[in-house]
């Protein structure tokens, strides 16, 4: 699980803090037991790569910003400290969580229109993760709020832990779940920004 929660400047862009990410990062450690969580000051390139070379892990989550742009340098995520993770350096990371065969089961963007993409890269981010080697990926069309995105994301983990769901299902249920929390504010741009990529199974 890795999370950028404070303002961070990238170059001469600034994103904003998304305080709703610690909490976030605590309900889906909570959820599956025996994760690791890598963030804020401690989410670097460095620690992901030996974090990968440690162990196999069949989830990657990222709970930060991203962006996606035609200019293949300006397609990233942001660590928390600021730096960029661009679209080679997540394909290499994704590739060495797959290392010895196993492959990586889910990448889960919950950052801006990470499933967005163009006529060179279908699907942005996700896609990526696709390609990279991984069976399916969660993330984001427009731009979403981090407390939506952070509920939907807890909800969606418990669903799919309890075994009685698939990955599909799981995140309609967690979507549904947000429906009702809204309580007749629940429209769509609010909550149906995140969309599976991959295997529906």
């Amino acid at each position: 699980m890795l999370g950028s929660s404070q303002a961070v400047q990238v170059g001469d862009r600034r994103f904003r803090p998304l305080p709703e990410v610690p909490g976030e990062v605590a309900s889906i450690l909570a959820t599956l037991p025996g994760s690791h969580d890598l963030v804020d000051g401690d989410f670097n390139q460095v620690e992901l790569e030996r974090a990968l070379q440690l162990t196999n892990y069949s989830i990657l989550h990222f709970a930060t910003h991203g962006q996606f742009s035609p200019d293949p340098q300006e397609n990233f995520l942001v660590t928390g400290q600021g730096e960029k993770l661009t679209f080679s350096q997540l394909e290499g990371f994704i590739r060495h969580g797959a290392r010895g065969n196993q492959q990586v089961d889910l990448v889960m963007l919950t950052a801006c229109e990470t499933a967005a993409g163009d006529d060179r890269a279908t699907l942005g981010l996700a896609g990526l993760a696709i390609r990279a080697g991984a069976r399916r990926a969660v993330a984001s069309l427009w731009q979403v709020g981090d407390q939506v995105t952070a509920e939907i994301a807890r909800d969606f983990y418990a669903f799919l832990s309890q075994g009685d769901s698939s990955p599909a299902q799981a995140l309609q249920r967690a979507q549904i779940e947000v429906i009702k929390t809204q309580q007749g504010r629940a429209i769509p741009g609010k909550w149906a920004a995140l969309v599976l990529v991959g295997n529906w199974l």
